[in-house]
Formats: structure tokens, sequence, C-alpha cells
């Protein structure tokens, strides 16, 4: 933009129509020279993906969440527990785990290269409300 204001200043161009003409006329050819590249429109711009490609893990989505008792998680307002092949697992790791969402809406952590499973098993936001109506209960009587 530094060029057209410095090119209005040499060429006393002071009209929105003189201007107009200057980036019709001169300006846009030049930076498309220089710039653009011509359209083919025959040409696919799509890449044909190897057939191992696996849609369901590569494009799914994660989020990070803290790993309790190396077996546990707690995400979505639900506790979760790792599975290897349908049996609790440990995870020798203590912190935060990525946790991926496939496409097809199942959930899966990854760690040391190995694939794990994730089983809902309760929902803590019930629990707690459960929990807070019998704290109540038992304070009033």
């Amino acid at each position: 933009m530094n060029d057209i204001h410095s090119y209005h200043k040499k060429k006393n161009i002071t009209t929105i129509e003189e201007a107009n003409l200057y980036l019709n006329d001169v300006f846009i050819p030049k930076y498309n020279a220089r710039f653009a590249l011509l359209i083919d429109n025959n040409r696919n711009c799509f890449i044909s993906l190897d057939k191992s490609f696996n849609y369901n893990k590569e494009l799914a989505v994660w989020s990070e969440h803290e790993i309790y008792h190396n077996s546990y998680l707690k995400y979505d307002k639900q506790y979760h527990i790792i599975l290897d092949r349908n049996q609790k697992y440990y995870i020798p790791f203590s912190g935060k785990i990525k946790v991926y969402t496939f496409l097809d809406g199942s959930n899966h952590i990854l760690f040391e290269d190995k694939w794990y499973d994730i089983k809902t098993i309760r929902d803590y936001q019930t629990e707690n409300k459960q929990l807070s109506y019998f704290t109540k209960t038992q304070e009033s009587s």
C-alpha cells in the first residue's frame, strides 16, 4: 500500500476517479504480473490418499485431561476408565494425557504409540447432586 500512496503523491492523483484508473490500468496488472499464477481449469487440486489412510484416526480431535490413579480420567462431566482389550489398564504416568475423539464419536488415548479405549463409568455431576442431597438431609436431621 505504501507504493500506491507514494505513486499518488508523485502523479498528483487527487480524485477517486484518478485513483481507480491508476489501480485498474497500472497497479493491479503490475501486481498480478509479479505475484499471480495462471488459472488452469483442467487441473485437479485434490490429491489421492493412500488406501491405508485412516480418516477416523487421522481427522480426530483431541483435548488434554488429567489421569487419576493411573487408570481414570474425568472430562465431559463423566468419569472414564482406561481399557486395554476390555480390561482395566494402568498407565505408568501421572499428569495430563491427550484424549482423542474419532470421527465415529468414540474416545481413545494414545500412550507410547499404543491406542487404548475409554469407557464411561459414571456421571460425576449426577453423583455430586446426590451427595449434596444426602449431606443436606443429614444436616437437617
